[in-house]
């Protein structure tokens, strides 16, 4: 039917006489390639806009008629040839955006009628050959397309041999390509060799694989080689369109919504059981009520920002031009909605992905628990899995396609699967990557396995926050739109409005959709307050689910078959909802114990792949029970995979298997299970009273999880252990079963770690022989424990506490502290180096020398000798192989770092050297010094460059922007100069501080500079404008150093208060203090890998600090600051203290439970009582109020104000209608409690008051001054009665005794007086005392008295002799505050201390005297102790744990009984 092309030409066409004739599929396919030909001879004759009008019409047919096409391999092929043909002529006449909406309407036509698999249905025989590239010797080894518009990325077809073939015009110089097809036409390439060839402007990186897909934007203005480029152009197409297809289709399938049944039952019922009752899956629920979360930095937890924003920028922000590769790392906790995010922003993704034109990356969403079997390459295993892809294709996608890699679920997959990095070969990925994981999975050292070593910019990490309060109503306004929820939005606010800390509680998307479904089912314990936990959340859920569940089953009941009818009655006889719940419970234990939280299971066995039995009893469709509470599970179905509508219900259901199981331990039959843990009071008693030989079952739950390292699990036990007390005894009963069998040591240690977790403490107790291997002690209370011949092995003792313990014998093998030894030096340390790879760090010192240390074993391998004065500074060249530095010589030295041979000594400078640094490249070195000029030198031979001279004063500080374009110095003369690095010519001057400048550096991006001044301030600027940002304040000395981390995310600061300070690099906000230090820190230097910290001091002492740690924190919480005032509630069963950090806490008398913490005070809260009835609270603080609180709700009442100073004491009177408050303006104020009015103001101190105190009759008031006097008031009158004078110093404490007759007084003179009460007359003076006394309190018999020191100690006195009794020491700060109290069973006494922490203790007599056991502490900080740990003879402790220990003050090897 071919009419020859000079013919064709000669005569009208269809076209111009309005159509193209209807015709069969294989006459338009004929037709079409007629007019394929006639466009390409009208092309070549130059009348364009004829064959445009036979490309429009052909193109138009089979965009209206494509359906009734075959979808074989030729139909593919000339339809692509058409819309090449035509995109070639548009781009020819530089109509490129027609050019690109044409490509679309391909792609659209491809993806409507599957036209991508065209020619790829069968498989046929390949006929001989193999993907090459032929290399024409005389040019360039890869042929080289350079015509001009070229814009390739080219895939060479199956079997296809491109060879490059050189134009004839020698000017040209361009070469094309000849493809040589070694197949016949039609030929099926499924499972053929490819080769990919990367062409933009050039071919390049040739890549083999199978089936491989790649982009090609093709043009030649060579028309010759146009039926080849056709050709070619249609098989690459339909390789591309089939593996988007591939993942468009598997995407889809990760992303839906809908929900899946888990079990067929009866006729095909499905859609009338969902429509009786719509129950969304977790999926489909969370992103239909999407709230855009906040978050925050690791750093700075308290500034928020939108976090899609944030995400946004991440992946469309250039890529690091160093590393192919980004990762974000999401961290939130279980419920916060990673998971419901990361499935929204895959979705959000693929719209834009089809929605735009040009080249973008690919999305892929991957749930990286849901990959069954996984090895070492999870996301090659999901496209070969899941997308169908072999291992060549992999390879080639890897090498041709750019991502973005939204990776959720981390914290599920296996440990030992998590180190991507190196596993997924992330760098040969170009992609981005985002990674979503639950913070308390990510075990120390977790950078390395998601970014090289040394390379840690590779790494973002942002942090989910709890939503907040408009979150939540803007959710509950979703939830009850889109579950047509019976109560209105206003119903559920009110209600939530009745539960206490409902914020903390509902903070988490999870928790707060578990809350609004469960809430109408609560009832109110009484009005205005519900009582609700979260494990309360979970019981009611999972009821009200099986509820629901049972009810819609019965509606439906009549559309099962016989057999199921008869399982579902059967079922309801015995208990539907017992059964539905060991169903879950036993499915999430199976699995829990399969380490997943994805179960595969297929009925049907599968070629080649096992049937996994461990599922079969729940999956199976062989028992009609089973798939009845199949289907009413708390699971989702995805094809073969089931897992539970949250991770969190699986970790529920499983912590509750175990407590159930401990809490049917034998002895705990008749036990209360709902009343509070209580250890304080019966940990010693419990624990004695079980045997070694305590009979317990190897097999138990306890005994089979690993609950150390499942911190979900750990935490909804140590939840329900904080609720029920029995559990305490069965816990401590494994632990003690480990002293004689070997095979519970595993529920051992998850015992001692659930019981630390609790908040339990090991004060005191015998704990000989425990076997605890891998147990977490951290924050654990450990003091004067017996721990000898303990299997203290891979223990976590970060910040624990451990004074006085025994240790002795213990095996200690691969315990960790979280800390490292200090090293100490001979001199002054006045600088510290890391060497680029990490592995040696230089440290230059006060006697000229510089040490080198080994980074491994912290030995020092070598010194170097030249300097004749201090070192100043010290530094690595980039390339590690030189070292320099600068002192007080007035020298720059230089060494060979690898042979120790001192190189050139560059001289020039006139005075001190401060600050010496290399360039980037290493070929040119800065020096600052006291002389006021920057010198350059060349860093090979030493000689000078230019000089800098601007500044006025010493220069400090120099260091090179990461481009090494610009240098910046700081200087005494409060500046910071930026220099070019190039010309040394002067640049912006930094103005702001109002000190010297001591210490500048660039951030890793070069965009900021942070300095460092003797004004106490870290200031950060734009290092391109100069522009003045944040101002970081906290330091209460010179900011000598400043630097930050290798990341660019945190800075470090050192000062002259003695701390390291780090800190949020973009918003500024302070994170912790690291303090130990006891002179000034002087430099500060991040090991290149972002982990650990290096300190240099005056006190000559490197101290090295872990940036990172997996550890988890307590889960109580205690004061941040030094506690000021301790107090009991006239019951005794609660205790209020006062701190330095603001706030007031409430604590549990007996078991030192945080109860609330009441906010409002602007300033240190000094002094807090109870009012007699223990129904308030008052408290005095430096804000100069006095502020009144409800004793239960811990509500703010009201405030008093009048004072013009700090109020530093406050008091009720006996009867609680007056309160007494004393103050820093001299005077007493009487107030009016009912009121808050104001009654008298006592006036007559000279100085400030600082202690007042009502006598038990109510009728008399004493006031100790700083004016060294105590002063007797009448109360009724406001009349001075006596003023007591003896003191030699501010008095700080009064007190009366008991009976009233005596009066105490604590003063800064370092004694406590008695005094006749009556008479004012002087009884004793007790002196013992080596500092300020702060606190003095009778016993409540009145026979002894007990003070608190700056010294650190509490001293105990006998009233009628004034002899010291007992004197109690452990303390590591001044005690401020300490009260008193007796009980039937038993005298106990409390302090408040500098050391921040609130402790009770028992005071027993006997018979050498009163002796004090500490009962309880509030939560520990993050300190370690263990001063006087004993630790003779223990096995596998490391050298640089020891040097540790002993550095913190334990004994290794002299018993305690002996020491002098």
């Amino acid at each position: 039917m071919f009419t020859p092309v000079n013919s064709m030409l000669s005569r009208p066409h269809p076209v111009a006489q309005g159509q193209l004739p209807v015709q069969t599929p294989q006459q338009m396919l004929e037709q079409a390639e007629q007019y394929i030909a006639v466009a390409d001879e009208y092309t070549k004759s130059g009348q364009v806009d004829e064959a445009e009008k036979l490309y429009q019409a052909v193109q138009k047919l089979f965009e209206e008629e494509a359906e009734k096409l075959s979808l074989d391999s030729q139909s593919g092929k000339i339809i692509e040839s058409i819309y090449l043909s035509y995109g070639l002529l548009l781009n020819e006449q530089g109509r490129r955006t027609e050019a690109e909406t044409l490509e679309q309407k391909r792609q659209q036509l491809f993806e409507r009628y599957r036209l991508n698999n065209a020619g790829f249905s069968k498989k046929r025989p390949v006929e001989g050959g193999s993907s090459s590239l032929h290399s024409n010797k005389k040019n360039h080894p890869v042929a080289v397309e350079r015509l001009a518009g070229v814009d390739a990325f080219l895939l060479s077809y199956p079997n296809t041999k491109l060879e490059a073939l050189q134009e004839s015009s020698a000017e040209a110089q361009t070469f094309s390509f000849k493809p040589i097809l070694t197949d016949s036409a039609g030929t099926d390439y499924i499972g053929v060799e490819t080769l990919v060839q990367s062409c933009h402007g050039t071919i390049n990186a040739p890549v083999h694989g199978k089936n491989n897909t790649v982009n090609v934007h093709y043009y030649s203005p060579n028309r010759e080689l146009l039926p080849q480029i056709q050709e070619m152009h249609t098989a690459v197409g339909e390789l591309k369109t089939a593996y988007l297809d591939r993942f468009k289709e598997q995407q889809a399938l990760e992303l839906r919504s809908k929900k899946e049944p888990l079990a067929i039952l009866g006729r095909n019922i499905e859609a009338e059981y969902f429509t009786a009752w719509e129950e969304p899956g977790e999926i489909q629920d969370g992103l239909a009520m999407y709230v855009a979360p906040q978050a925050t930095t690791v750093t700075d937890k308290k500034t928020l920002f939108d976090l899609d924003e944030a995400v946004t920028a991440f992946l469309t922000q250039a890529q690091d031009s160093s590393q192919k590769t980004q990762v974000l790392l999401l961290r939130g906790e279980a419920g916060l909605g990673k998971s419901t995010f990361n499935r929204h922003l895959a979705r959000r993704l693929w719209r834009d992905y089809s929605a735009a034109s040009g080249e973008r990356p690919i999305p892929l969403y991957i749930s990286l628990p849901t990959i069954d079997r996984p090895n070492k390459n999870l996301i090659g295993q999901y496209l070969s899995d899941k997308c169908g892809f072999s291992p060549e294709q992999v390879d080639a996608l890897r090498a041709s396609q750019r991502f973005i890699f939204i990776l959720d679920g981390y914290d599920e997959i296996p440990a030992e699967q998590r180190n991507l990095y190196a596993d997924e070969k992330l760098d040969q990925w170009q992609a981005k990557i985002l990674l979503s994981c639950r913070p308390e999975y990510l075990t120390e050292g977790y950078k390395n396995h998601l970014q090289p070593r040394g390379r840690s910019r590779v790494l973002l990490e942002y942090q989910l926050a709890p939503f907040s309060e408009q979150s939540i109503k803007t959710y509950i306004h979703q939830y009850v739109q889109y579950t047509q929820a019976q109560w209105s939005a206003q119903d559920y606010q009110d209600r939530l409005a009745q539960i206490p800390n409902v914020k903390e509680l509902l903070g988490t998307p999870f928790l707060l959709k578990m809350a609004l479904r469960v809430l109408p089912t609560l009832d109110e314990t009484r009005p205005g307050q519900m009582a609700l936990t979260r494990l309360k959340l979970y019981e009611q859920f999972v009821q009200t689910w099986f509820g629901r569940s049972l009810a819609r089953l019965d509606a439906i009941q009549s559309k099962l078959t016989e057999a199921e009818q008869k399982a579902f009655r059967s079922l309801k006889d015995e208990g539907f909802i017992e059964h539905s719940q060991t169903f879950n419970t036993n499915f999430a234990l199976a699995m829990s114990e399969a380490q997943t939280p994805v179960a595969e299971y297929s009925p049907i066995a599968r070629r080649g792949i096992p049937q996994d039995k461990r599922y079969e009893a729940f999956l199976s469709n062989q028992d009609e029970g089973k798939k009845l509470l199949r289907f009413s599970a708390l699971l989702t179905r995805q094809q073969q995979q089931y897992r539970f509508i949250h991770k969190s219900i699986q970790d529920y259901l499983v912590a509750r298997a175990v407590w159930e199981e401990l809490e049917n331990f034998t002895e705990l039959a008749s036990s209360n299970r709902s009343t509070p843990l209580n250890w304080a009071e019966t940990l010693r008693v419990l624990w004695e009273g079980l045997s070694p030989s305590v009979q317990v079952d190897a097999a138990a739950l306890l005994n089979t999880f690993n609950v150390v390292e499942d911190v979900a699990i750990q935490r909804f036990l140590v939840e329900r252990v904080q609720h029920n007390g029995a559990l305490l005894k069965p816990l401590l009963a494994w632990i003690k079963a480990s002293t004689s069998q070997k095979s519970v040591h595993k529920a051992a240690a998850n015992a001692i770690t659930i019981l630390i977790k609790a908040g339990v403490q090991f004060n005191e107790l015998d704990l000989k022989g425990i076997q605890i291997p891998g147990a977490d002690l951290s924050f654990g209370v450990f003091d004067s424990a017996q721990l000898q011949g303990a299997d203290l092995s891979q223990v976590n003792f970060r910040n624990s506490w451990l004074r006085h313990a025994d240790l002795s014998a213990a095996k200690m093998a691969g315990v960790r502290f979280g800390e490292w030894a200090y090293l100490q030096e001979e001199d002054m340390v006045y600088s510290c180096a890391y060497s680029p790879d990490g592995k040696n760090c230089a440290v230059g010192l006060g006697n000229g020398t510089i040490s080198i240390y080994s980074t491994s074993s912290w030995e020092k391998i070598y010194t170097l000798e030249g300097h004749t004065r201090p070192v100043n500074s010290v530094v690595y060249s980039p390339s590690k192989k030189q070292i320099a530095a600068g002192g007080w010589d007035k020298t720059v030295r230089l060494w060979d770092a690898e042979s120790e041979a001192a190189g050139h000594t560059l001289e020039g400078h006139t005075s001190t050297v401060n600050s010496v640094v290399y360039s980037p490249s290493g070929k040119q070195i800065a020096s600052g010094s006291l002389d006021k000029t920057v010198r350059l030198w060349d860093a090979h031979s030493g000689a000078a460059g230019h000089t800098l001279k601007g500044h006025t004063s010493t220069v400090n500080s120099v260091v090179y922007s990461p481009s090494g374009k610009q240098i910046a110095s700081g200087s005494w003369d409060n500046t910071v100069r930026l220099w070019d690095a190039h010309s040394g010519a002067a640049g912006p001057t930094l103005e702001g501080h109002t000190g010297g400048v001591l210490s500048v550096v660039y951030s890793p991006s070069g965009k900021q500079i942070a300095s460092g001044s003797s004004d106490h301030m870290v200031r950060l600027w734009d290092a391109h404008s100069g522009a003045a940002g944040p101002t970081l304040e906290g330091h209460t000395g010179g900011v000598l150093s400043v630097v930050y981390s290798p990341s660019g995310l945190q800075i470090a600061s050192g000062s002259g208060d003695k701390t390291v300070r780090l800190w949020d690099a973009h918003s500024g906000a302070a994170a912790h203090t690291l303090e130990g230090h006891t002179g000034s820190v002087v430099s500060v230097v991040y090991s290149p890998s972002g982990s650990q910290i290096a300190s240099g001091s005056l006190d000559k002492t490197v101290r090295l600090w872990d940036v990172e740690s997996g550890a988890t924190g307590p889960t109580l919480e205690g004061h941040t600051a030094s506690v000021l005032s301790v107090v009991y509630s006239l019951s005794g069963k609660q205790i209020a203290s006062g701190s330095y950090d603001k706030t007031v806490r409430l604590w549990d008398a007996h078991s030192g439970a945080a109860a609330h913490t009441l906010r409002g005070h602007t300033d240190w809260v000094n002094s807090v009582v109870y009012s007699p009835s223990g129904t308030q609270i008052a408290s005095g603080s430096s804000d100069n109020t006095v502020h009144l609180w409800d004793a239960h709700s811990g509500a703010a009442g009201p405030t008093l104000e009048g004072h013009a100073s700090t109020v530093n004491s406050v008091v009720y009177s006996p009867s609680g209608s007056q309160l007494a408050s004393g103050s820093d303006d001299k005077t007493v104020r009487l107030w009016d409690v009912e009121s808050g009015v104001a009654v008298h103001t006592l006036k007559g101190h000279a100085a400030s008051v600082r202690s007042v105190v009502y006598s038990p009759s109510g009728s008399q008031l004493a006031s100790g001054s700083s004016d060294k006097r105590v002063r007797l008031w009448d109360v009724e009158s406001g009349v001075a009665v006596h003023t007591l004078e003896g003191h030699a110093a501010s008095v700080r404490s009064v007190v009366y005794s008991p009976s009233g007759s005596q009066l105490a007084s604590g003063s800064w003179d370092n004694t406590v007086r008695l005094w006749d009460a009556h008479s004012g007359a002087a009884v004793h003076t007790l002196k013992g005392h080596t500092s300020f006394v702060y606190s003095v309190v009778y016993s409540p018999s009145g026979s002894q008295l007990a003070s608190g020191s700056d010294d650190k100690t509490v001293r105990l006195w006998k009233v009628a002799s004034g002899e010291c009794l007992r004197e109690i020491q452990d303390f590591t700060g001044g005690v401020y505050s300490i009260a008193w109290k007796a009980t039937p069973e038993g005298s106990y006494l409390l302090t408040g201390s500098g050391d921040k922490f609130v402790r009770q203790w028992e005071l027993i007599g006997e018979e050498d005297g009163v002796h004090a056991h500490l009962r309880w502490m509030s939560p520990p900080d993050n300190k370690l102790m263990v001063k006087d740990t004993l630790l003779e003879g223990v096995v596998g402790l490391s050298e640089m744990n020891r040097a540790l220990l002993k550095q913190r003050g334990a004994n290794d090897g002299v018993a305690l009984s002996d020491l002098a």
